[in-house]
């Protein structure tokens, strides 16, 4: 029997402290809060309400104010002439990316319970609509707040002499041990389905912990059912994590003395009415209305989905890929790297057949080791029986749901969130269980493990986020700068320690082997896993080898072949991006900023002086300080080290590069050229500079048929711009251009972080519209494009669909 102070009936005993472990959490949920919302929005202002916005969730409850359970989205007629839609192939590009399409229509198979909850409430009261990154953000919250008032309770019941500074680390951690960080770095359709369903599920095991330690049990076990059938309906993942339901069940007939004579009590049968009742309408529910979209209540439209596969073909679970889960789940480590954020991509073992992919994954028990302190839950005893039945409802739910997850044939970070939450809260219980004495009194040294622990596993999961897919980097390539030029001031102080070498291009000595036409091995390796380059080489046949880079998932950039002497060493010198740090490192402070682009996007290989590759490219950061030579760690790609000799490996200041190349004059340039047909209000490059990151547009915008602009972006900053101008979209368009950048100059020459300063002169159709004082970023010839984008500023689409007739540069030869 339990203590009268763990009777259900018995109230929870306030300590002293109670109100200030009340207010630490508090303030716990207020920093993580601002690290999520930092994390989804790290520049400007979150747009949390909008109209008329095309994202699939509004589209849906669109659908739903309309009648009818498809997107308010008129289906692609030429799906409805392929005998298999789904097949990618056979679409061609064709439909509604990762929709559902049947019999005419796009449905989501993405759980439908966010619609119910969030997105279609606001709607009715607003007449707005909830954009899906805030939505996830709300969700990650509302689950967040769950966790952190259940783990308030818990103290405040069990341990009320429970350190102040432990509980508000516990609190930091239930936001930041899960993978939570990660999934937020990229918040979109996938992501709401996830994050709704952890908040239905954290409110859920607060209702459940209230049922096992209250007098209203059949209330509270009721609100647990209800929430676990909503968690269900934004991820059927969490079907088996209803098995939880039945732990308070199975408590009660073992006190009542057996199963059949708590069936003969009607206090129990009304208690197991609770737990089943809500969950069966919520799943009665999505039975009618997998029933109505797909014609089968086990259906909920995963085999109609549009993506890069054939869904008709694919085979979504397995037995064979819960172990295969269990391994990448579970114990694979994460890499580490001298440069921030330090995290990088793990190596991802063999993939057993049917396995759909692995997309960024880390082992749990490596990388967030704080979940062992789950363990201290053995110290919970007898004593506190309600505590105990909690842990083992929470923790039957987390392993089916966890399980569940790892059958499934696609493997990624985001689906974590689906059970590493569960192994979190466990984890700060059996915190707070071994923590103290049974006399109460801290046990200092097992708190200090669990604060390292705990902090270990924060601080990876918030690195990871920042590394993440490079999706920071991607979007936000300014505030990844200078997060990245903070992160690595301290690694850089200490660089001498750890890398006495230091850092410049290779300088290899080697002896290429003999014959193997065909033949491709690995030279030189730098980063990790799917985030590699690699110096390759092939060898063509009597002697004959060519050089080549393999920046992963990209094409193979291949140099000019050249005929080699097996029998004699050889001096081979190779400048890659990723032989330095990465982009904005201090290493690069004082460096010329046009010359540290160069150095950071430029493959060069001479041989015995003659130079036989040379191009522009785009590097993954390096991963450790020294590249692996001639070897190739096991990559699938290159299974086979270099079967030559490398006789010594030395590091050497880096090379200058050509200045050949590109377009053949400076000056002003002048374009004669014809607007596409207007179909609606969109920019087009005409003039492009430089690199990404440091590099200018001159763009034009249509605003009507017969109206332009002519616009300048000095990356990330369209600021200038003509005045809207009418035009004769029939005939020839003549325009001017003069700026900085198209002015070279010298490499050695310094420019500022704004750039050259100098005067930005636009004409149009003879007439001056713009002359202004503006600074641009100096480029070498072959960093000029005419009608591409390929600074990838996200001011103006990749290509000018219009015709260029003509292209005069009015200054001097380049060469």
């Amino acid at each position: 029997m339990p203590s009268p102070a763990d009777r259900p009936d018995n109230p929870p005993r306030r300590g002293p402290g109670s109100a200030r472990a009340a207010i630490v959490l508090l303030v716990a949920v207020v920093l993580v809060g601002a690290f999520y919302r930092w994390t989804l929005w790290p520049e400007g202002s979150p747009g949390l309400l909008s109209s008329g916005t095309d994202q699939y969730y509004a589209l849906l409850t669109r659908g739903f104010m309309k009648g009818h359970l498809y997107l308010d989205l008129p289906a692609d007629p030429f799906l409805a002439t392929l005998a298999n839609p789904w097949a990618y192939a056979e679409r061609s590009g064709h439909g509604l990316h990762d929709a559902s399409y049947f019999q005419g229509h796009y449905y989501l198979y993405f759980g439908v319970t966010p619609v119910v909850v969030l997105f279609l409430p606001i709607r009715l009261l607003t007449g707005l609509e909830v954009d899906q990154a805030a939505a996830s953000f709300l969700f990650a919250l509302a689950g967040l707040v769950a966790s952190t008032w259940l783990l308030w309770r818990v103290r405040e019941r069990f341990f009320p002499s429970a350190s102040l500074v432990l509980t508000g680390a516990l609190g930091l951690g239930l936001g930041l041990t899960t993978t939570m960080p990660l999934l937020l770095r990229r918040a979109n359709l996938w992501e709401v389905p996830i994050t709704c369903a952890y908040a239905c599920f954290s409110i859920a095991v607060c209702f459940l912990y209230g049922s096992l330690t209250s007098s209203r049990r059949n209330l509270l076990l009721a609100g647990a059912s209800l929430f676990l059938g909503l968690a269900v309906g934004a991820r059927p993942t969490y079907l088996f994590g209803c098995l939880a339901l039945l732990v308070p069940l199975a408590l009660w007939a073992r006190e009542a003395g057996g199963v059949y004579p708590a069936l003969r009590q009607g206090a129990w049968r009304r208690s197991a009415t609770c737990a089943l009742l809500p969950a069966a309408i919520v799943g009665l529910l999505l039975a009618a209305y997998n029933l109505e979209r797909f014609g089968r209540v086990t259906e909920f439209g995963q085999r109609y989905q549009m993506s890069g596969d054939d869904s008709q073909a694919v085979m979504f679970f397995n037995w064979r890929f819960p172990l295969y889960g269990l391994r990448v789940y579970g114990l694979l480590p994460a890499h580490w790297s001298p440069y921030f954020p330090f995290v990088s991509a793990a190596d991802i073992p063999p993939r057993p057949a049917g396995q759909l992919g692995v997309e960024d994954p880390y082992g749990i028990l490596p990388n967030i080791p704080f979940v062992f302190m789950a363990l201290g839950l053995v110290a919970l005893g007898r004593t506190r029986k309600g505590l105990g039945a909690f842990a083992l409802a929470l923790g039957v739910a987390t392993a089916a749901t966890g399980l569940t997850v790892m059958a499934f044939g696609g493997i990624t970070n985001r689906y974590m969130v689906d059970f590493v939450p569960g192994l979190s809260l466990l984890a700060s219980i059996g915190t707070l269980a071994v923590c103290q004495d049974p006399r109460g009194r801290p046990r200092i040294g097992v708190a200090a493990l669990a604060l390292g622990l705990l902090l270990y596993s924060a601080l990876f999961n918030i690195l990871a986020s920042v590394r993440h897919n490079e999706l920071f980097r991607a979007e936000h390539p300014k505030a990844y700068a200078r997060l990245v030029h903070a992160g690595n001031r301290l690694a850089f102080a200490i660089d001498p320690w750890f890398n006495p070498k230091g850092y410049g291009d290779l300088e290899l000595r080697l002896m290429i082997p003999p014959g193997k036409p065909g033949t491709i091995e690995p030279l030189v390796v730098t980063g990790t896993t799917f985030l590699s380059d690699y110096l390759v080489v092939r060898y063509e046949g009597k002697g004959t080898v060519v050089f080549g880079l393999v920046h992963t998932n990209y094409p193979l950039l291949w140099g000019t072949p050249v005929t080699l002497d097996p029998d004699v060493p050889h001096t081979l010198i190779v400048g890659m991006g990723s032989l330095y740090p990465p982009a904005a490192h201090p290493y690069f402070d004082g460096i010329d900023p046009l010359f540290a682009h160069r150095i950071q996007e430029t493959i060069k290989v001479a041989v015995d002086g003659t130079t036989v590759l040379e191009t522009a490219t785009a590097f993954y950061d390096a991963s450790s300080y020294q590249p692996r030579i001639g070897a190739s760690a096991a990559s699938p790609a290159f299974p086979l080290a270099f079967s030559g000799k490398v006789l010594s490996v030395a590091r050497i200041p880096p090379l200058r590069f050509n200045s050949s190349g590109g377009a053949s004059h400076v000056g002003p340039v002048e374009f004669k050229l014809k607007v596409p047909p207007f179909t609606g209000r969109r920019s087009e490059p005409l003039l492009c500079t430089g690199v990404t990151g440091r590099g200018d547009l001159v763009f034009i915008t249509y605003t009507a048929a017969d109206r332009i602009v002519v616009g300048l972006d000095h990356w990330g900053h369209a600021d200038t711009e003509t005045r809207e101008l009418a035009i004769d979209p029939t005939r020839i368009q003549t325009i001017r251009i003069d700026s900085p950048s198209l002015h070279p100059g010298s490499e050695s020459e310094p420019e500022s972080k704004e750039g050259t300063p100098g005067r930005l002169v636009i004409s149009v159709n003879g007439r001056t519209e713009v002359d202004l004082p503006r600074a641009s970023y100096r480029c070498l010839p072959d960093q000029i494009a005419e009608g591409v984008n390929t600074i990838e500023t996200s001011t103006a689409q990749p290509k000018f669909t219009g015709e260029i007739v003509g292209i005069r540069y009015l200054g001097k030869s380049r060469r």
